[in-house]
């Protein structure tokens, strides 16, 4: 928030690292590339120097959020139902509720690199020029909101080989000059769009000297960082929803409590583990089954094997295309977290964001599939919707700072390490 103000009044010491903090309990953010910064400072310069305007942007990206995740799905050819399904779960969620509620990074990343997936797959759909450059602008945003950003390459770069080499077993003709416009157009906008983020540094009077410094300071602190936090944690740590971020309290009076948690619908995350696994394990079956095919295919030796081994492998073909599907979305899952795993610094639980939505279209997903099974599978998909919108409910005044009676604490803290 500080940073934003400083932005806004247009103060060079957003840029520079050796000043004190401004205000008490505060630091300046210069850690971090400065769209996101910009966009609150604009909203800042717009609304007013209070806290609606400051969490504004935030707000507004959040919301951004909750409609790209359902236009990613209906992008992915999904249904209408997974689709709407997913937007509604990504709305019950604390992690995204609390990073759209707050002036820090996490939700303008998140929403950019929602962003750059859709207009990849937009592009794909019809490869050209043009489609191309707005997935280099839609990634550069992204690297310029926040470093971590640039992992959304990962499941675009993924995807790309995994279409080079169907088309090379099936001797289709390869479509190299679309993936040459597409690795263009990010190798060139991805560093103009961060450059062009710290324009007003350079308009300010900063040079290329204090460019590259500055970015030895950030360097130098995300590798070099040996400080401990109460409210760390690690990234299998936050799949499970194990360590969320305390951010407020306040005096509530006798026997009421009042606090505000980065954490996420716990319900949620861990249906959500079920339907990665579930994924996973339809993926080796899958692997299983086209091996088995394989063999058989090596032992056909009349007319009536032949039509029963075509029929087996039409139906893997188009178990397949949703497999493909399935991978796009799990990769894209993965990518904005699993490097973390790396990272020599501390960590904190909010570097999950942009990975939720993503979870929410996978559960949606395995949900719908599972409620057109029987009718039994209605009950399930029914009971388990409803448990993770009661949740949300329940938990709603932890992760809002609303006052609430103190034995509700019990259940906000029924895990040692939520407290």
């Amino acid at each position: 928030m500080v940073t934003a103000k400083l932005i806004a009044q247009n103060d060079p010491s957003a840029y520079e690292w050796w000043h004190p903090a401004p205000e008490p309990k505060t630091a300046i953010d210069w850690l971090h590339p400065p769209l996101a910064k910009l966009t609150q400072a604009l909203s800042l310069n717009i609304l007013g120097v209070h806290s609606f305007g400051w969490r504004f942007s935030s707000a507004l990206f959040g919301v951004g959020v909750i409609g790209l995740v359902y236009a990613l799905a209906r992008k992915l050819r999904l249904s209408e139902e997974v689709s709407l399904l997913a937007a509604f779960l990504a709305s019950l969620d604390g992690l995204l509720l609390g990073m759209s509620r707050i002036a820090m990074n996490d939700i303008h990343v998140t929403f950019f690199i929602l962003l750059t997936l859709w207009t990849y797959l937009h592009w794909k759909q019809k490869p050209s020029l043009q489609r191309a450059l707005l997935v280099g602008l839609s990634a550069g945003a992204a690297a310029a909101s926040k470093w971590s950003g640039i992992f959304v390459v990962l499941p675009l770069f993924s995807d790309q080989i995994l279409a080079l080499l169907a088309q090379k077993i099936q001797r289709q003709k390869i479509t190299w000059r679309a993936f040459a416009q597409l690795c263009a157009s990010l190798l060139v906008l991805i560093p103009t769009i961060y450059l062009l983020s710290y324009g007003q540094m350079f308009l300010q009077g900063h040079d290329w000297d204090h460019f590259r410094e500055l970015h030895q300071q950030i360097w130098w602190y995300q590798t070099n960082l040996d400080a401990t936090h109460p409210y760390q944690s690690t990234p299998l740590q936050w799949v499970l929803n194990l360590r969320p971020v305390y951010t407020y309290t306040n005096s509530a009076g006798v026997g009421k409590i009042q606090n505000m948690y980065i954490e996420g619908n716990p319900l949620l995350f861990w249906i959500g583990i079920a339907t990665i696994l579930w994924t996973v394990s339809t993926f080796i079956i899958w692997i299983l089954n086209w091996f088995q095919l394989t063999i058989e295919a090596s032992r056909i030796s009349n007319k009536k094997s032949l039509t029963t081994f075509q029929t087996k492998i039409a139906r893997l073909q188009k178990e397949n295309q949703d497999l493909t599907l399935l991978l796009f979305v799990l990769a894209a899952y993965l990518s904005p977290w699993i490097l973390w795993t790396f990272s020599p610094r501390i960590m904190f639980f909010y570097h999950y964001c942009p990975a939720v939505p993503l979870l929410t279209i996978l559960t949606s997903y395995w949900l719908v599939k599972l409620w057109k099974v029987a009718s039994w599978g209605k009950y399930v998909v029914g009971l388990a919707v409803a448990a993770i919108f009661i949740t949300f409910v329940l938990f709603y005044p932890n992760w809002t700072g609303i006052a609430v009676d103190s034995q509700w604490s019990k259940l906000y803290f029924a895990l040692s390490t939520w407290q």
